[in-house]
C-alpha cells in the first residue's frame, strides 16, 4: 500500500488517499536477429543473410501470481547472396514470411528478476508466393523458378530462456532448438539475436 499526503494552504485543508500499487503488470518483448549462412555445396558456395525482428505483450496474471503470459509476431526477411554455379547472372528474391510466437514468464520469489521463455511458432496458412528466381547461364539461357514459403513444423521451432532484471532491460540471447541444430549442422551459422523487455 502507498499514502499519498495532500496539504492546501500550509494546513488549511489536508486529505490522506491510500491506495494499492500494482507492480510491474505487464512487459513488451522485442526481439532483433541477424543471421549469416554458408554451406559448401561442392560446386558453389550458398550464402545468405536473414533478418528477423518481433516484437510482443506479455501480462501478469492480475491474480497476482509470479506467472506472465503473452503473445508476439515475428517477421522475417531472408536474402540470398551467392548464385548456382551454371548462372552467370542471378536473381532470386527476398524470402518475406512471418508468424506468433508465446511468450511465458515467471517473477522470482525476491522479485528482483524475471525468467522469460520465448517460443516461436510456425507460419500458418496456405504457401506464400514471393516471386520468380531468373538464371541467365553462359550461353544467354534464361531459367526461371518459383519462390513460395508455406509453414514449418513445430518442433523443428526456436526457443529463447532469459533472465532480466524485474525492472526490464536489454541482453543478448541464444536461439535454441531442434531447427537451429540442423541449419549449423547442414553448414556455417553466425547470428546475433538480442532480446528487450521494457516493464510497464
Amino acid at each position: 500500500m502507498e499514502t499519498i499526503t495532500l496539504t492546501v494552504n500550509d494546513t488549511v485543508a489536508v486529505t490522506e488517499e491510500r491506495f494499492e500499487v500494482a507492480e510491474k503488470c505487464d512487459y513488451d518483448a522485442f526481439l532483433t536477429t541477424v543471421m549469416n549462412f554458408s554451406v559448401d555445396l561442392g560446386d558453389e558456395i550458398f550464402r545468405s543473410v536473414t533478418h528477423i525482428t518481433g516484437m510482443g505483450t506479455m501480462k501478469r496474471d492480475r491474480g497476482g501470481s509470479e506467472f506472465y503470459q503473452g503473445e508476439g509476431t515475428w517477421h522475417l526477411e531472408e536474402i540470398v547472396l551467392s548464385k548456382p554455379a551454371m548462372c552467370v547472372q542471378y536473381y532470386s528474391p527476398p524470402l518475406i514470411m512471418h508468424g506468433p510466437f508465446e511468450l511465458d514468464g515467471k517473477l522470482q520469489e525476491e522479485g528482483e528478476t524475471v525468467d522469460v521463455i520465448v517460443s516461436f511458432l510456425p507460419r500458418q496458412g496456405q504457401p506464400v508466393y514471393h516471386g520468380k528466381t531468373i538464371c541467365v547461364d553462359e550461353d544467354g539461357e534464361i531459367g526461371y523458378g518459383e519462390s513460395w514459403s508455406q509453414g514449418g513444423d513445430p518442433s523443428m521451432a526456436s526457443k529463447i530462456n532469459a533472465t532480466f532484471i524485474s525492472g526490464g532491460g536489454t541482453q543478448v540471447v541464444e536461439l535454441k532448438g531442434a531447427g537451429m541444430n540442423m541449419v549449423q549442422s547442414m553448414g556455417n551459422l553466425d547470428y546475433s539475436a538480442i532480446m528487450t523487455l521494457i516493464s510497464r
